[in-house]
């Protein structure tokens, strides 16, 4: 589908495209660009990319993959653009679209085509060593166009990966997101820390299922979230207000023994989550 391929960053995401590229026969060959060294030997050395390369070697691509921390997707992509030759696509797959399209929109050369989109799909382990193969395996990759444009070839990159492409507004995206993923995060991380200050000898003998459910995601970096949070701030704060109200109207139900109310609340959120899991 390609013939050489370029990504700069090689951590969970890159990493695992860059396998099911080159496992699928999708690119004859996968180069990688990190600028930590330990990445870039680590993802050689496992075979996920076939060589590591010179960032001028860019210009010799007809795809670039930029898989790095969210607050730094705009300044990378503006960094590169100019070295694109006429017809590559380069692709970034951060999980916060609005930060990065509104920052380079309007610097977009002529003759490439540049798709904002995010996979959903992911684990809360990261590096070259955390990818896998078939990672977005039956998941969603979300394009975010600027415009109205439609990118037959990258939908049947995303096919032959084995995930479905949805074409979506990237301020509908941003605000989906801050409800579904970012603040289950913050959340997930805060629920941790209020245990770790109950400083209860042998604690890990003593939490249950429930606990350990709702927090896998608080192992995440927390650098990494820290960048999509922020590059997210302003529906990110939504959601959290959003929350604390829906958060004061449960602690009043308590507070008045009000029964009837909890379990109606609950009864909306288990029937609705059922819906989800189909």
């Amino acid at each position: 589908m390609f013939k050489r391929v370029f990504v700069v960053g090689v951590g969970l995401i890159g990493s695992s495209i860059a396998i099911d590229l080159k496992q699928r026969k999708l690119a004859e060959e996968v180069i990688g660009y990190d600028n930590s060294l330990k990445n870039l030997n680590k993802a050689k050395s496992l075979g996920i990319i076939d060589r590591k390369a010179k960032l001028e070697e860019i210009n010799r691509c007809d795809l670039v993959i930029v898989s790095v921390p969210v607050l730094s997707i705009p300044s990378v992509l503006l960094s590169i653009f100019p070295m694109l030759k006429k017809g590559a696509y380069i692709l970034d797959v951060g999980s916060v679209k609005g930060y990065v399209v509104e920052s380079v929109k309007d610097k977009i050369p002529s003759g490439i085509d540049y798709v904002p989109l995010h996979p959903v799909a992911g684990r809360e382990a990261s590096g070259p060593e955390s990818a896998r193969k078939n990672l977005f395996e039956g998941h969603t990759v979300i394009i975010t166009p600027i415009k109205n444009e439609r990118w037959k070839k990258i939908e049947d990159l995303i096919e032959a990966v084995g995930a479905t492409p949805i074409y979506m507004d990237y301020r509908l995206h941003d605000e989906l997101f801050a409800i579904s993923s970012h603040l289950p995060h913050i959340l997930s991380f805060a629920n941790v820390n209020l245990l770790r200050e109950m400083n209860v000898d042998n604690i890990k003998f003593l939490v249950g299922t429930g606990f350990r459910d709702f927090t896998r995601i608080a192992k995440s970096s927390e650098e990494i979230w820290a960048d999509i949070v922020i590059a997210n701030k302003s529906y990110v704060l939504k959601a959290m207000e959003r929350l604390l109200e829906g958060w004061v109207e449960v602690k009043k139900a308590i507070s008045c023994d009000d029964r009837a109310k909890l379990i109606s609340l609950w009864r909306e959120a288990r029937l609705f989550k059922e819906k989800l899991d189909g």
